[in-house]
């Protein structure tokens, strides 16, 4: 081989090299600032779920469920391919760095799982005397009376205890020192109303009337009259 072909081979191959050590601190850079990411992430998630984890209060499904897709998104999504780059290039930094931010989000996520559940499971423990002894609701009935979401969707078929369950909710908040006065209880019937006034009495709940204050039961027309009304 010639000098000049020498010289043109050894430059070709001092550029391939330049081109693959440039592409690779490229890769390695790209995946710094996306670990960088789901590390701030992950702990704005960790700031959002701090005040329930320490109280130990019911996180609502409309902050839970973003919490949760975004975890996801993070630990399936962004980290694996981190990883799959710090693997290649050998970063020994980076790789703890990858393997800390993602066992920081399973910790989350496991947190955002069974956090509620833990929640429900206490709640009927310490409330066990009105949920088994008084109320003899079944466990579906118990996790409808104590789940404390904003708003709580029960669906059941006719005599399945529906009214046992409203009922057991007011005695529920009631032993949880919310105010009577504080509670409204609609049905779509008149019966149903008196039906579930009838049950309130029976346990010693005060109903509201023009006359004293209490947990207020009023059919949805009624409760729509007065508020036109008013």
């Amino acid at each position: 081989m010639d000098p000049l072909s020498l010289v043109l081979v050894v430059a070709a191959a001092a550029a391939g090299v330049s081109a693959v050590v440039w592409y690779r601190r490229r890769q390695v850079a790209r995946a710094r600032t996306r670990l960088r990411q789901a590390e701030t992430d992950l702990r704005d998630i960790e700031t959002a779920l701090e005040t329930f984890v320490r109280s130990g209060n019911y996180i609502p499904e409309s902050i839970r469920r973003p919490l949760g897709t975004k975890v996801v998104q993070i630990a399936e999504g962004s980290l694996p391919p981190i990883a799959k780059v710090v693997r290649r290039v050998r970063d020994s930094g980076m790789r703890q760095e990858s393997e800390v931010a993602l066992c920081h989000g399973n910790e989350l996520r496991r947190i955002l799982e069974s956090h509620n559940d833990q929640y429900v499971e206490r709640m009927m423990a310490e409330h066990s005397k009105l949920l088994v002894d008084d109320l003899k609701a079944d466990e579906a009935q118990r996790k409808a009376i104590v789940r404390d979401d904003a708003r709580n969707l029960v669906i059941a078929g006719a005599g399945s205890g529906k009214t046992r369950t409203v009922v057991g909710r007011i005695r529920f908040l009631l032993e949880r020192n919310v105010p009577a006065i504080a509670i409204l209880a609609v049905t779509f019937t008149d019966k149903a109303t008196e039906e579930m006034q009838d049950r309130l009495k029976q346990t010693g709940v005060p109903i509201a009337d023009r006359e004293k204050g209490g947990v207020t039961v009023s059919t949805l027309h009624s409760l729509g009259k007065r508020v036109v009304q008013a």
